[in-house]
């Protein structure tokens, strides 16, 4: 991918992701209402597990797409802007939402009394929090620039919060549910204290969605290569197997609903960057991206009824025209008796009229 900057594309793909994310949470809040009321263990509790676990990486892939379009170092920006802004923005969009909330809350219990209500406004409805989380990266974003301003800070910076955070998290979870059925024993009393020394660190405060956030610029501006991205994909397809696998066998030891399912989950880590790796796909970013009315509209020459009449004697001068156009590298070829001047990016008609006056106007591929 070139140097210049990715913030002000406004990419196909980028588009089918965060309607893919969007269609991802909605299936997530309607499988987790069913998770939970169905009995556990059961054939429909099962289905309502399938389906959540195939959706939960619709929350980490939305801050992915948010890194990779805010944590461009090339585009200024300001602290003043940070918080003038942004939050401001999401301040704005919580006390509305919030308000609203809260006067049905009112209107459904008569009885609320005022400082219930007042709380209530406050913390919000409970699928806000995700404002909060978007609000702390804003906030973090100028210092978050220094890691992807090259490729090897970035790198350090997902190696760590991927050994410290997420490697943690998912032993962590799982000595949490066996630790305490295996009793009193030399293992499960290192281990206990070794996980409490270890979240002392708290690396999930300034690691934890902060590695999806930087991920998504990473991803997006330092495409992994074709061996590892199928290495994310094979591990994005077993993750969704161990995600519904791995909930079913919890709750059978345990005999309740139990979720193997934590946003800093190895599982859901990795189902977020293959959903991410695959809408990246070169298949799909070579859907139409939407053009300013001031740039340039792409062109490609085709060939007219007549060829033969139209290039006989302007051959030549059109020739000379490609290999003279600013901002762009254009290609003269010579085949079939007749030349076909091939751009390799745009050509404005005001400047070459005998490209414009001798074809057509079209979209290039």
């Amino acid at each position: 991918m070139s140097e210049r900057s990715l913030q002000k594309q406004n990419i196909a793909w980028l588009d089918a992701l965060r309607i893919a994310a969007c269609l991802a949470v909605i299936a997530l809040h309607v499988s987790s209402q069913g998770w939970h009321a169905a009995v556990p263990g059961s054939s429909e509790w099962q289905v309502f597990n399938a389906y959540n676990a195939c959706v939960r990486w619709g929350v980490p892939v939305f801050v992915m797409i948010s890194g990779s379009l805010f944590l461009d170092p090339q585009k200024p920006l300001a602290i003043r802007s940070v918080f003038g802004k942004y939050l401001l923005r999401i301040a704005a969009t919580f006390c509305f939402w919030s308000l609203v909330y809260t006067a049905y809350a009112k209107w459904r219990a008569p009885g609320l009394t005022t400082l219930q209500m007042v709380n209530k406004f406050l913390q919000g409805q409970y699928h806000m929090w995700f404002l909060f989380l978007i609000a702390g990266l804003y906030v973090a974003a100028p210092l978050l620039r220094k890691f992807t301003e090259s490729r090897e800070t970035a790198k350090y910076f997902l190696t760590v919060a991927f050994l410290t955070v997420f490697v943690f998290s998912t032993a962590a979870d799982l000595a949490d549910f066996f630790l305490p059925r295996m009793g009193e024993s030399t293992l499960s009393t290192l281990v206990t204290a070794l996980r409490a020394d270890w979240a002392k660190a708290y690396f999930f405060l300034p690691m934890g969605y902060t590695f999806y956030y930087v991920a998504g610029y990473y991803l997006r501006r330092w495409r992994p290569g074709r061996v590892l991205t199928a290495v994310i994909l094979l591990l994005s397809a077993a993750s969704f197997y161990v995600t519904a696998h791995m909930g079913s066998v919890l709750t059978s030891i345990s005999g309740e609903a139990t979720s193997f399912n934590s946003n800093f989950s190895l599982n859901v880590m990795f189902e977020a960057l293959g959903i991410f790796a695959r809408i990246h796909l070169p298949l799909f970013e070579r859907l139409p991206q939407r053009q300013s009315p001031q740039k340039a509209v792409p062109m490609q020459f085709r060939r007219l009824s007549r060829p033969r009449a139209v290039f006989g004697s302007a051959g030549g001068r059109l020739r000379g025209a490609c290999n003279r156009s600013s901002g762009a590298r254009l290609r003269a070829r010579l085949y079939a008796g007749h030349r076909v001047c091939e751009p390799s990016r745009f050509l404005v008609p005001e400047r070459h009229p005998e490209a414009a006056g001798a074809y057509r106007l079209g979209g290039y591929p």
